[in-house]
């Protein structure tokens, strides 16, 4: 299940998060060390021992109405992916899964179409940013590292622009609660 080669790439990710030193360990194995396809079913493992599915989904995630309105009332929704595994991580064919799969869905509902990504976890990949580009978005935005956006960004890295990472704010870090 895991994926050894990956070690020297993503041991220092969540260094600067203001988490334990368990959530941080938990957080490095299972996003990048353990393989995309064994995730699912450990997270229901997880999730079926300590947690209800709906009380989660219904705490934590926007719903289709929700998102509708949101962008019926002018505001600017944009795709995240599908399941949000790290591009990093992913061969073309899944990456390709992830960006299609959710873009797909949000057009389902959503107008105008979605022209607009932001990287899981920030980590954009060549792929992914060509995929974007050929498919007419406007941009993407990834978080590694954070920073202002410039007038010379979204000209020259419109499909890489940087964003500041939600953790980075005093009431942004995610919780359950």
């Amino acid at each position: 299940m895991l994926k050894k080669s990956s070690l020297k790439l993503f041991k220092n990710y969540y260094q600067e998060l203001d988490d334990d030193k368990n959530i941080k360990e938990f957080k490095l194995l299972f996003n990048y060390f353990i393989k995309p396809n064994f995730k699912e079913n450990i997270l229901d493992q997880i999730t079926a021992n300590y947690w209800n599915d709906d009380e989660i989904f219904d705490n934590l995630y926007l719903n289709k109405n929700e998102l509708k309105t949101m962008s019926d009332n002018g505001m600017l929704i944009a795709s995240h992916s599908s399941t949000h595994l790290s591009f990093k991580t992913l061969d073309l064919y899944n990456q390709k899964y992830e960006l299609q799969t959710s873009v797909n869905f949000l057009n389902s509902f959503i107008k105008p179409p979605i022209q607009i990504f932001s990287y899981p976890y920030g980590e954009n990949t060549s792929y992914a940013k060509r995929w974007l580009k050929k498919h007419n978005f406007d941009f993407a935005f990834s978080s590694i590292p954070s920073k202002d956006i410039d007038y010379k960004d979204l000209i020259n890295n419109p499909f890489a622009l940087r964003r500041y990472d939600c953790n980075e704010f005093i009431h942004g870090k995610a919780s359950y609660g």
